[in-house]
């Protein structure tokens, strides 16, 4: 959706933008941070929690949510503009991740499969930011909301954005002080993204103490 402008663009974030008003994004936050207390990889949980729990949002079946995430991990790492993992893995995943990502007439798969890619690094770097904020008691939603919030503005995860221009070429865009972008392409999952970190940092914040 980001690549695309004008009426192609609108017709995909409405339909995105629609499906994220069905879910219940509290709950998600709840189901984070029940995901993260109970996490025994500690390291990876920053990454795969948000990413297991965004796969149950998109309808994958929970026995298959781990699956689906390690797929999405290997996509997002091998694909796109400087990407830094294994394009040929991130080839093989495609077509098992779309088995495991059925769309409907509310999105279709490559919608669905876009939310996962968009819950990998940017939501893991954002985890970590908030764990080294001071302090180490356990933490309600409300609080790991307003520490996440903090985090966001003091270190973005992502600090430039990349676009292409109508000739085709790929340029860099400074969104320092908008994390989520701004305009037509601002970035419709803000609350989402914050609410599966809050989630994450305080189930994680929950099993240190």
């Amino acid at each position: 959706m980001r690549w695309h402008d004008g009426a192609e663009h609108r017709v995909r974030r409405q339909r995105i933008e629609r499906f994220i008003q069905t879910l219940n994004i509290r709950r998600l936050g709840d189901r984070a941070m029940a995901v993260a207390a109970e996490s025994s990889d500690r390291d990876a949980a920053p990454f795969h929690v948000p990413l297991r729990v965004m796969a149950e949002a998109v309808g994958v079946s929970a026995e298959d949510a781990g699956r689906a995430a390690a797929l999405a991990g290997a996509v997002a790492r091998g694909m796109g503009p400087g990407a830094s993992g294994d394009p040929g893995e991130a080839v093989d995943a495609v077509p098992e991740l779309l088995q495991l990502v059925r769309g409907d007439e509310t999105l279709d798969a490559a919608n669905r499969i876009g939310l996962l890619l968009q819950t990998c690094d940017a939501v893991a770097d954002l985890v970590r930011s908030a764990l080294t904020r001071p302090g180490t008691t356990p933490l309600g939603l409300d609080q790991a909301r307003q520490l996440v919030v903090t985090a966001l503005l003091d270190h973005p995860p992502v600090r430039v954005a990349r676009r292409f221009r109508a000739d085709g070429e790929l340029v860099t865009v400074d969104i320092g002080g908008r994390p989520f972008g701004a305009g037509p392409h601002r970035c419709p999952g803000e609350e989402l993204a914050i609410e599966l970190t809050a989630g994450t940092v305080a189930g994680l914040r929950r099993a240190r103490s």
